[in-house]
């Protein structure tokens, strides 16, 4: 098993790091701009043109856990919408009529306002917030992104461990993420760091997000197509995007699953859906 641990990696590793990053991904023309915004039932959206990537870490990055290989070409034939924020706890109130989150903002009479994400949400609850969000909302598709939809927005095109760089030192990384070393051990406002290049905020860091797909120990047979790994069926869903909690766990590859009705104070989700 590969070490996830957070290290300093010698100057060699780190110039070939930098040299070999990864494969230029590719994007194709659509009616939309990369990273254009629109908003749907109330919720900020960017969209994610169509195109193809290579998903998974990096051969030579030091950091990449067995279950991020190997690496693979995904291609998506059409553009997607992904919500520009983790949902917020006041985003799940005004649908659910409650606030299941441990790091709660402030109230004000009575009702949450709290800009912060929602969390302590199993993926068994994402689905129900998701049914009743499409019910009040009838024909505008909601749901969770696919694994593969997930990294290629979090990476906007780049190949490098970070969306914002190879980042050897994690020099650069409190401009970006809410992580153990800057969050005041809980989460933070959505939207309070720098966006990656489809201004998309906090795909590093802050919460854990839910993904469509079944958790499988590595990417044999992962689909090819953009779509969400539900064939064969597992016992875990998959989280992307690290936390509050870590630092390399914010590396733009890194991934974990868990059980369907798993639920902690690090994780939450953001959505997606089509055109």
């Amino acid at each position: 098993m590969r070490s996830s641990a957070r290290f300093v990696f010698p100057l060699l590793s780190i110039a070939v790091l930098l040299a070999f990053s990864g494969c230029p991904s590719h994007i194709l023309p659509s009616e939309h701009q990369p990273g254009e915004s629109a908003t749907f039932a109330g919720i900020e959206f960017v969209w994610c043109p169509p195109g193809w990537y290579q998903m998974g870490a990096c051969a030579l990055d030091p950091e990449g856990d067995d279950n991020e290989f190997p690496q693979h070409h995904v291609a998506f034939e059409q553009g997607f919408w992904m919500s520009k924020y983790e949902v917020t706890q006041t985003q799940w109130q005004t649908v659910m009529g409650n606030n299941p989150s441990f790091f709660q903002g402030a109230n004000v009479g009575g009702a949450d306002t709290s800009n912060r994400p929602v969390e302590v949400v199993s993926w068994n609850d994402v689905q129900a917030f998701i049914t009743a969000l499409n019910g009040l909302n009838p024909d505008l598709g909601f749901r969770l992104p696919s694994e593969a939809e997930w990294e290629y927005a979090a990476r906007a095109r780049t190949v490098t461990r970070f969306y914002w760089g190879e980042d050897p030192f994690y020099s650069r990384i409190p401009d970006y993420a809410w992580y153990s070393d800057n969050d005041g051990v809980q989460t933070n406002d959505v939207g309070g760091k720098r966006p990656n290049g489809w201004n998309l905020y906090d795909t590093s860091g802050n919460t854990w997000e839910w993904v469509q797909d079944w958790y499988h120990t590595d990417y044999s047979g992962a689909p090819t197509d953009g779509s969400a790994w539900e064939a064969p069926t597992a016992t875990e869903r998959v989280l992307r995007g690290g936390s509050w909690s870590s630092a390399s766990s914010c590396r733009t590859s890194a991934r974990q699953g868990n059980l369907p009705d798993y639920s902690s104070n690090n994780v939450g989700f953001r959505l997606a859906k089509n055109p």
